[in-house]
């Protein structure tokens, strides 16, 4: 998986790796984002430092493409949902942690922007994004009112509604390849979920680090 991951410890991750995983996970205040590599016997492995963010994602933080929504109605906007999603396994080990920012890639200057996160398909948080001062090709950060805490046995989708004018183009960005079903995921209403975008969409869920605190 493209989207970084916590590690129990560094001897967790070697006893993995010689077992042929190539992830592990972090207890609270030690290094996290462990990946253990391995070719034949030798095992080469990578860390992060504890107060390093810690990032549920897909993408690999390249922008190299983009799609849209589609106009239904000539005299209106376009809007448009891209989507991450994270399903039950893919979050055992961050039960109980908490997201309190998510981070999404500009590249147009949409007129409204709305952070949504969905549970099991249904929408259980929606938090507009303050789009003041728009600089190309920067990230933006929203800082949630509340931040959510993942819950046990939940899939979960962290996902941008964009709103934009019918002129332009590209305003959802993603990278250069695609986790079908996981970082490529699009809508047009926010409710039926299409998996065919060209990449995984440049969309981060931050997770609180006590570490920095």
């Amino acid at each position: 998986m493209k989207h970084y991951l916590r590690t129990l410890t560094l001897g967790a991750a070697l006893s993995l790796a010689f077992g042929g995983a190539n992830e592990a996970y972090a207890q609270h205040g030690q290094p996290h984002s462990v990946s253990a590599k391995t070719l034949f016997d030798q095992v080469t492995i990578t860390w992060e430092k504890p107060t390093d963010a810690i990032s549920l994602q897909w993408h690999d933080g390249e922008d190299y493409n983009g799609t849209d929504g589609v106009l239904k109605n000539p005299e209106g906007a376009v809007t448009f949902y891209a989507g991450a999603k994270f399903s039950e396994a893919d979050l055992a080990n961050y039960v109980g942690e908490q997201v309190d920012t998510i981070s999404m890639f500009e590249y147009r200057p949409v007129y409204k922007a709305t952070v949504i996160i969905y549970e099991n398909g249904k929408p259980v948080v929606e938090q507009a994004v303050n789009l003041a001062d728009f600089h190309k090709n920067t990230w933006r950060k929203t800082a949630l009112a509340t931040p959510y805490t993942i819950k046990a046995g939940t899939e979960v989708v962290f996902a941008v509604k964009y709103e934009y004018g019918r002129n332009l183009d590209m305003a959802a960005i993603c990278d250069r390849k695609a986790t079908v079903g996981k970082g490529n995921l699009y809508s047009y209403d926010g409710k039926t979920w299409k998996d065919d975008a060209p990449g995984d969409f440049l969309i981060t869920a931050n997770i609180k680090n006590e570490a920095t605190e």
